[in-house]
């Protein structure tokens, strides 16, 4: 529970709750009062030791650096590996090259400060990740210059720093919305690792919308999500459960693009043709998968692109604009992108 969800049952912004919590500024009496309904209703405690007011020394830039720091598992290889992220963070360059701006990479496992920070000269902190408990020198370091947490996992509960993310719950309801509206009324969700969390959370946001429409829906996860498992072998275990079932399905959700391709050529291999016998949607619109499915399905794209920039724009403005009150949370809409066909269609129109 964070001042986030406080927010969002209020119907106010997440600064403003900051803001009642801290009493740093008044807070008109209506929102006060939505503020302390939905407080009470979420049970929602804020931490008896707060941060307090940002810094009020920190200059504009100076060094020509950001740091982008990765929280947890996920190591400057592992961050160029995946498969959604490249993209983003070439876009974090260009804005930062634009600006005359360095990015320098480093990570922290468990919570120990990287070599790298003793020098401080970065002028601001791109926030990558999260660890559960947070360090406390951790949590000085961003408190030290300018930090934005971006992507989608935090550990930010009390909303201290600005966030960027894309929003999972509007991709599970948009991918819903897309196979309904394609007459598919039987479905299914493809969910390769079970305890990926922004699968997990479009998953469960496809399911909610189907079933308040009266569609029928099954989630496939294999036994095992191990990490390890090529995704090929893990959609071979899960068709072959769909194909053993008592249901056939006539819209399938995967959770993510280069799922979708296994998934794809699967089903093509078993003599059902994607596209024409049942249709797909996937997710993150990742052109190295996308461009080797024909006819192409459709996707959703989180706009990674738009979130590296968005980011580097809001931590710019905190470094050159310190006295700046207030968080920001930004969560940048996904996008439908047609299946080939469709886009085929309506040029014909």
């Amino acid at each position: 529970m964070s001042i986030y969800d406080v927010a969002r049952e209020a119907g106010v912004s997440a600064a403003t709750v900051s803001r009642f919590i801290n009493k740093s500024v008044n807070v008109v009496p209506e929102k006060a009062e939505l503020i302390r309904s939905a407080m009470k209703k979420l049970k929602y405690e804020p931490a008896m030791i707060r941060p307090g007011p940002r810094p009020r020394n920190r200059q504009g830039i100076v060094h020509k650096q950001v740091l982008l720091l990765s929280l947890g598992k996920f190591g400057v290889l592992d961050l160029y590996n995946m498969p959604a992220l490249p993209k983003m963070l070439n876009e974090i360059q260009l804005v930062l090259h634009s600006t005359g701006l360095n990015l320098v990479l480093a990570q922290s496992v468990d919570g120990t400060i990287p070599s790298i920070t003793s020098a401080r000269n970065f002028d601001g902190i791109l926030v990558f990740g999260k660890l559960d408990p947070m360090p406390e020198k951790i949590m000085a370091l961003l408190r030290s210059a300018p930090s934005v947490w971006f992507f989608r996992e935090h550990s930010d509960p009390d909303g201290i720093f600005d966030h960027v993310f894309y929003d999972n719950k509007k991709i599970g309801g948009m991918a819903f919305s897309y196979l309904h509206g394609k007459g598919c009324r039987n479905l299914a969700v493809i969910v390769t690792e079970k305890e990926h969390s922004a699968f997990s959370l479009r998953s469960e946001a496809f399911v909610s919308a189907a079933r308040e429409m009266g569609c029928l829906v099954d989630v496939f996860q294999p036994a095992d999500s191990n990490p390890g498992i090529p995704i090929a072998r893990k959609v071979d275990e899960i068709l072959g459960k769909m194909m053993n079932g008592r249901r056939r399905h006539d819209g399938i959700f995967v959770t993510s693009d280069d799922s979708m391709l296994a998934v794809f050529n699967s089903f093509r291999n078993r003599g059902i043709e994607p596209e024409q016998d049942i249709k797909f949607i996937g997710c993150n619109n990742d052109p190295q998968f996308m461009g080797q499915m024909s006819p192409r399905p459709a996707t959703i794209d989180i706009r990674l692109d738009v979130i590296g920039r968005k980011a580097v724009e809001l931590l710019l403005q905190r470094i050159r604009n310190p006295e700046e009150d207030g968080t920001v949370e930004v969560f940048i809409k996904p996008l439908l992108v047609p299946a080939e066909k469709d886009e085929e269609q309506l040029k014909v129109s």
